[in-house]
């Protein structure tokens, strides 16, 4: 995948895919080798999915975040190519669930875990439910972790504008680092949950 996103940044005439946009790269894709082409609209793709998760995670949009992280998936499976059949079913039974914002594959991909991103409401039940599916359609049951995390969107929202301002050169690094320690700091704080399910299978 890294030769093919190399070779695509190549023909672009550019070092990394992060310098285009989705635009640039809709001119030249007929220019590309197919598979290079896909791969570059999963970077692409992705490079601006983050950017849109920042501005609805700014705004309390939880219902968008979940949207783009089906979206970043669904990319993966198609454009990337580094899902499998398990964990596109366990992401197509988990955003039928109520309670669910979204999902996607957690890691390289090629197996491994789906992460559902839900609301306070999820059930135990809602679990089992998916769990079951897995275990008819695979013959294998998934390891499921219900976590919440000890930090609000907010805080990750902080963390990563900080970073973008880093990346541009307007953050001083030492200011940055005193930034990231304060925040990991706050995310030992358990007064504010944002639930999320782990799905973790032998894959």
């Amino acid at each position: 995948r890294h030769q093919e996103c190399m070779q695509a940044a190549r023909l672009l005439g550019v070092t990394h895919l992060a310098e285009i946009t989705s635009e640039q790269l809709g001119l030249a894709e007929d220019s590309l080798p197919k598979v290079a082409a896909r791969r570059a609209r999963h970077v692409v793709g992705e490079t601006e999915r983050v950017q849109a998760v920042i501005r609805a995670l700014g705004r309390g949009d939880l219902a968008q975040v979940g949207g783009l992280l089906t979206a970043s998936h669904r990319s993966s499976q198609f454009q990337f190519e580094n899902s499998t059949a398990e964990l596109d079913f366990l992401v197509t039974t988990l955003i039928a669930v109520p309670h669910v914002y979204g999902a996607r594959l957690s890691g390289g991909g090629f197996g491994g875990a789906v992460l559902a991103m839900t609301d306070s409401a999820i059930s135990p039940g809602d679990a089992s439910g998916v769990s079951a599916a897995y275990l008819r359609q695979f013959g294998k049951e998934p390891e499921v972790l219900a976590l919440r995390r000890a930090w609000a969107g907010r805080e990750a929202l902080r963390h990563l504008l900080a970073l973008e301002e880093l990346q541009r050169g307007r953050l001083p690094k030492q200011t940055f680092d005193r930034l990231l320690i304060g925040h990991e700091r706050r995310a030992l704080r358990p007064d504010v949950k944002v639930p999320a399910l782990i799905f973790a299978g032998p894959m």
